[in-house]
């Protein structure tokens, strides 16, 4: 059995929780969604601009050559993820570290081939703060080790609106952040993995001819880094961390921040800010920007 530290009351149907540390507002979901779908969620606001239009977890196995989710393009969505546990209803907890916390335990029963590995999803921010963190811990509950688990993110931003065709976005190697916008005019939006090593990130449109191509490439440009330039499209943004190797019955981690800013320059300086809080105060990682 799993328990989480909310104790909760047992599955639940989606619920939405928004985070408000300060100038970022985002909302998480109790199944894997990100930002928001038709059903709810703010979406992922930077001064009261939301740049959002929706995103989930991603995970996959290297062995497999497939991912499973939450994620769309012009082919059927991946929409595998389902809430097994968790306590939205009652509102976010608190901790030593952030005033802001929620967990869930979530899995890909939907899947037409699941995984079966409950995922723990946990999110964390703090006033003061501009970022939110994102921690999913893999629970290996099969008989035998696990060296090449991944999980991450999709993210559709849409950060002009109805002018999502000609957004633009890009890598900033330094930070591992993964990151989209539109002009000048506009905030930037990104998610910065948190690991020293062995993480994927991508932006492009991700055409897929049907969800058997969609799952490959989903677990392609989460596992692998490729940082050219998509030009101008309707994006859409990737980022991902390989798991430790998880013995069988243990539980590895993985950690995210999404952050936004006014331009470039600031949106990397607050991944560094949320990089350096993840390895000095709270462990998690020794990436050094």
């Amino acid at each position: 059995e799993i328990v989480l530290v909310s104790s909760p009351p047992g599955k639940e149907d989606r619920l939405w929780l928004d985070h408000t540390p300060g100038d970022l507002v985002m909302s998480v979901a109790n199944d894997g969604s990100i930002a928001k779908l038709s059903s709810g969620g703010n979406g992922i606001q930077w001064k009261g601009y939301d740049g959002s239009y929706r995103g989930g977890i991603i995970l996959g196995r290297e062995s497999a050559g497939y991912a499973n989710g939450k994620a769309h393009n012009n082919s059927p969505d991946l929409a595998d993820m389902e809430n097994i546990v968790s306590d939205f209803a009652s509102g976010f907890m608190s901790d030593a570290d952030f005033d802001q916390v929620s967990e869930a335990l979530i899995a890909d029963s939907n899947a037409t081939d699941p995984y079966n590995y409950p995922i723990i999803q946990k999110t964390m921010s703090n006033t003061g703060d501009n970022f939110v963190y994102y921690a999913y811990g893999f629970v290996n509950n099969s008989a035998e080790t696990i060296d090449d688990f991944w999980a991450g993110m999709f993210l559709d931003y849409d950060v002009d609106g109805d002018n999502y065709t000609t957004d633009k976005g890009g890598i900033a190697l330094g930070e591992h952040l993964v990151y989209q916008y539109h002009d000048e005019t506009l905030p930037y939006f990104g998610v910065v993995a948190l690991a020293s090593e062995n993480w994927g990130g991508r932006v492009d449109p991700t055409n897929a001819a049907d969800i058997t191509e969609l799952r490959a490439k989903a677990l392609t440009n989460i596992s692998n880094v490729d940082a050219s330039d998509p030009g101008e499209a309707d994006l859409r943004c990737w980022v991902g961390t390989e798991f430790a190797s998880t013995a069988a019955g243990d539980t590895s981690w993985v950690y995210f921040a999404f952050v936004a800013g006014d331009n470039l320059h600031d949106i990397r300086q607050t991944a560094a800010e949320a990089v350096d809080k993840a390895r000095d105060v709270l462990g998690w990682t020794n990436f050094i920007t």
